[in-house]
This record gives structure tokens, sequence and C-alpha cells, in this order.
């Protein structure tokens, strides 16, 4: 049998609800086999991140690289096309902390793109950019397309967020396996 395999590089999480662990969870529940590599630094040269094809950062890491606060839909549109025209790579800004909306702003070779999101009523939201991002590496390893994917991605993390998994606490994690279980834990 064929597998598709997935290398996620980002940190680590000690809750388990983010970073390589939520990575994991998420590439676990695609049936896909994950692989990782735990970094606190960049891969960075002088001519800009090496061997990327879609950079995700979410409102605040957007900013700090694009060098403004990102509050707006409008904002992310213009900080996404100017990171893509800089580091001619694409990039996916992550809307989940605006007030208002959860749409992410997409730019990259097909163009700009905005896709919708919804609030949906769960505080337990803790990992959710990182599950978003390795359930995109997911859908495109099944040769989807970026926009394609990342409408899949997105239709995945809503339904670990709306499972309404809750442990501890606080802010807690999503459910990644929701896709793989019936509401009562089957």
């Amino acid at each position: 049998m064929e597998i598709k395999k997935i290398l996620s590089i980002a940190g680590s999480d000690s809750s388990g609800g983010a970073g390589i662990q939520a990575d994991l969870k998420t590439i676990t529940s695609y049936k896909f086999y994950g692989m990782t590599a735990i970094t606190a630094i960049t891969a960075q040269n002088t001519m800009g991140v090496q061997a990327s094809s879609l950079i995700t950062p979410n409102l605040i890491e957007a900013g700090i690289i694009y060098g403004k606060k990102i509050e707006s839909l409008e904002e992310m549109k213009e900080a996404a096309e100017f990171l893509y025209n800089k580091y001619k790579v694409a990039f996916l800004i992550k809307g989940g902390h605006l007030k208002d909306s959860k749409d992410d702003v997409l730019c990259g070779r097909e163009g700009l793109f905005v896709i919708e999101g919804k609030n949906i009523d769960n505080k337990n939201t803790h990992g959710t950019g990182c599950t978003l991002s390795s359930a995109l590496a997911c859908e495109l390893a099944k040769g989807k397309s970026l926009y394609d994917a990342l409408v899949a991605a997105k239709k995945y993390l809503s339904g670990a967020i709306a499972y309404g998994f809750d442990i501890g606490r606080g802010r807690g994690p999503l459910y990644h396996m929701y896709n793989l279980s019936d509401k009562n834990g089957n």
C-alpha cells in the first residue's frame, strides 16, 4: 500500500493542541504518514525561505513580516499581495483572529482569493492555525490545486472545531480525529 508522507517543520506545543503535535494528529486523521522536524528557527537565507511553496502566517505573524499591523480583510488582501510579490512564494494569511469573520486570504500564482470562514461557537480553538496548515498539506498531497486544497482544509478545520471537544478548563484543542469517529467517540 502506497501512503503519502507529509513533513511538518514547526515548533512543539507541550499541551498537545498546536505545533508539531496538532500537525501529526491532523496528518494521521487524513490517513497519511506524518514526519517532523522540530525547530525554533526559520530556514531562511538572503533569497527568502528555502524550499517552501506556501507560507501560512496568522494576522500577527503576517503583520510582522509585512511591517504593518493587519486588522481587516482589506489589509489582509494588501499584505498577501505585497508578500507574494516580494518573496515569490504563495502566502495564506489566516484570519482566525479577525473580530467579525474567520476569512483567510490566499495570494499565489493563481491570483488572490478570499476563502470565507464562519465563527463557530466553541472556545476550544487552540492549534487551529497548525491544524489548517497540516490539513492543507494533506489536501495538496492528494493532488488538489492550492485553492481547492485550502477550501477542503478549511472544511476539515471547521468540523474539528464544531465537534465540540472539551478537555481541561482553559482554551483547549480541537478534536483532530472527528472525521474518524462519530459524536459518541466510536
